[in-house]
């Protein structure tokens, strides 16, 4: 079978945004990860560092590389990361987004950032 072209893959990846985004369009709306940090500060966490973290419930990972978060905390709206992001960091549902002073993201499995942080909200 013929493998199909970047372009048929590109083109079948920007449905399957468009599509997600228009099926959290009345929950809620897909943000990137700017827009996700403008508008609402996520839960603040002490360890010898503070960060802030939402806690993944899923991970939609998207063809183009990109994904969507999904917060287990629904008053947060699921957020694009980008693929660079994604490749780097390798995601796993029922981990944690982090983001560092300075504006670093990462990730880290559940057990070892609820170990390391305790909440200070």
């Amino acid at each position: 079978m013929k493998k199909p072209s970047k372009w048929v893959v590109a083109f079948v990846d920007a449905i399957k945004l468009s599509n997600l985004r228009e099926q959290f369009k009345n929950e809620r709306k897909v943000m990137s990860e700017n827009e996700l940090q403008a508008s609402m500060e996520k839960p603040k966490y002490v360890c010898h560092k503070e960060v802030h973290a939402l806690e993944i419930d899923q991970i939609v990972r998207l063809r183009c590389g990109t994904g969507i978060i999904h917060p287990v905390d629904k008053s947060y709206a699921p957020f694009e990361v980008s693929a660079d992001y994604m490749k780097k960091h390798n995601p796993q549902d029922n981990g944690y987004y982090v983001v560092y002073k300075g504006g670093y993201a990462s990730w880290s499995p559940k057990e070892a950032f609820e170990n390391g942080y305790n909440t200070c909200d």
